[in-house]
C-alpha cells in the first residue's frame, strides 16, 4: 500500500471496511513517514522500502507494466524525487489522505514506530512529530526492530519512554502501545515478560513469527494468558513476504490462532489481530476467511471452502477443498523448508552467502535438491530430443 497511487490506496481502505476490519496500523521505518529534527539533523520523510532506492528495470516488457518511470515509489511523488523537502511533504500529505479515508469508513488508526535511538529525548521528539504531522491517529506504538540483537535493551527503553510520555499527553486521547517483533521463542518469551510489567492502560503488541502457523506455535511458548489476550494486538500473516514467489494459503494458521486464543480467553472476544500481507487479489480467499473468523468465530476450513466455492462458481466442492488444504500444507512446508527470498535481496542475497532460510539445512536437503535438479535436467533433455526428432 505504501507505493499505491492515492485513489487505489483509498480503495484498499474501503475494501478493508467492506471486510468488516476496524483497525489499521501504519508502520514507519526511519525516514519513511515522519519528518523531525534531532541533534541538529533534519530527518525527512519519503524514504520508501527500508530507505533503499529501487530502480525500475529498463527492460521494455517490464517497463510497460509499471506506473513508475525509473524509481519505485508513489507515482505522483516520482517527479519530485530529487527534491527532498518536497518529497517529504508529499509523503506526509499522501498518508494523511489515506488516514482520512480510514476515519471516514470507521477504522481506528495506529501509528507504529521504532525507537532507533535510546533515551526519552529521542522518543519525545519523534512522538511529537507523529502527533503534529498526523492529527487523526488514535494510537502510537513503540515496537522493537525485527529480531534485533539488542532486543532486551529496546524493550526496556520502549517501556520507560511510553510510561514517561503517558504522563504528558495533556488530555489528548492517544492509546500508547509497546511491542516486540521477535521470531525466536526464547527471546520472544524474555522480551514479552518485560512488556507484561507495563501499566494496564498501556497496550501491548507482538509479532512473534514469520508465517501464520509459526505465530501460533511461538505464542504457545510464552504462554499467553487471558490477561495478555485482553490487551495485546497480535500480528499474524495473510501473506508472508519471504515466500512471495509462491502461491500461499495460511487459513489453518489463521483458524488456529483465533481458536487457541478464544480457548485461553474462555470464549470472550480477543483484543485484536492485525494481518500482514503485500499483494491483494491472489490472497482474497485467506483475507475473506480472516474477516469472517474474526466476527463469527473460526469456522471449520472445509465448510468455508464449500461456501466460497459457491461464490466462485466451482461445482466440485470436494476437489476444491482438497486442493486448498493441500496448498495450505504446502505453504507450511515451504515456510519451514525452503529459502526466504521475499522482496529484500540486500538482506538475504547480498549479506549472506548462498540462499538464506530460517535455520541450518540438513545435509540430506542438498542431496535431494541435487537429485531434483538432475531429474529436471534429464527431463528437459529428453523433451528437447523428442522435439528435434519430431521436427526431423
Amino acid at each position: 500500500i505504501s507505493s499505491y497511487p492515492l485513489d487505489e490506496a483509498k480503495e484498499y481502505i474501503r475494501n478493508l471496511a467492506r471486510l468488516r476490519m476496524n483497525y489499521i496500523t501504519f508502520h514507519s521505518y526511519p525516514g519513511q513517514w515522519v519528518s523531525y529534527k534531532y541533534k541538529d539533523f533534519e530527518h525527512k520523510a519519503g524514504n520508501f522500502f527500508y530507505g533503499e532506492q529501487d530502480l525500475v528495470p529498463k527492460d521494455p516488457s517490464i517497463k510497460k507494466l509499471m506506473r513508475n518511470d525509473s524509481i519505485y515509489c508513489i507515482p505522483s511523488i516520482e517527479p519530485y524525487w530529487n527534491n527532498l523537502q518536497k518529497r517529504s511533504q508529499m509523503a506526509i500529505q499522501w498518508l494523511n489522505s489515506v488516514m482520512a479515508e480510514a476515519k471516514k469508513v470507521g477504522l481506528k488508526i495506529n501509528f507504529s514506530f521504532e525507537l532507533r535511538e535510546p533515551g526519552l529525548d529521542y522518543a519525545q521528539t519523534t512522538f511529537k512529530a507523529i502527533l503534529n504531522e498526523y492529527p487523526l491517529v488514535d494510537g502510537v506504538a513503540f515496537i522493537t526492530e525485527e529480531d534485533a540483537p539488542n532486543y532486551i535493551d529496546q524493550v526496556e527503553n520502549d517501556v520507560k519512554c511510553a510510561e514517561a510520555i503517558k504522563k504528558h499527553l495533556n488530555g489528548r486521547r492517544i492509546q500508547l502501545t509497546t511491542g516486540i517483533y521477535n521470531t525466536t521463542e526464547r527471546e520472544l518469551k524474555k522480551g514479552f515478560e518485560i512488556l507484561r510489567n507495563t501499566p494496564e492502560d498501556i497496550r501491548l503488541s507482538v509479532l512473534p513469527a514469520h508465517g501464520a502457523r509459526m505465530v501460533v506455535k511461538n505464542l504457545s511458548e510464552l504462554p499467553f494468558t487471558s490477561a495478555d489476550i485482553n490487551r495485546t494486538m497480535i500480528y499474524s500473516w495473510i501473506q508472508f513476504d519471504g515466500l512471495m514467489y509462491l502461491q500461499q494459503n495460511p487459513i489453518e494458521g489463521i483458524r488456529s490462532l483465533i481458536a487457541e486464543n478464544l480457548k485461553i480467553n474462555s470464549g470472550k472476544p480477543l483484543y485484536g489481530i492485525c494481518w500482514n500481507h503485500w499483494q491483494n487479489y491472489e490472497n482474497r480467499t485467506a483475507a475473506k476467511y480472516a474477516s469472517e473468523a474474526m466476527i463469527e468465530g473460526p469456522s471449520p476450513k472445509d465448510s468455508f471452502y464449500d461456501s466460497f466455492a459457491t461464490r466462485l462458481g466451482i461445482v466440485d466442492f470436494d476437489m476444491y477443498s482438497k486442493a486448498m488444504n493441500k496448498l495450505d500444507e504446502t505453504d507450511n512446508f515451504c515456510r519451514d523448508s525452503l529459502f526466504n527470498i521475499g522482496f529484500c535481496p540486500n538482506k538475504y542475497w547480498l549479506q549472506k552467502s548462498g540462499l538464506s532460510s530460517y535455520g541450518w539445512y540438513k545435509r540430506e536437503f542438498f542431496f535431494q535438491l541435487f537429485a531434483v535438479i538432475m531429474l529436471l535436467k534429464a527431463t528437459c533433455s529428453n523433451v528437447l530430443q523428442k522435439q528435434k526428432a519430431s521436427q526431423q
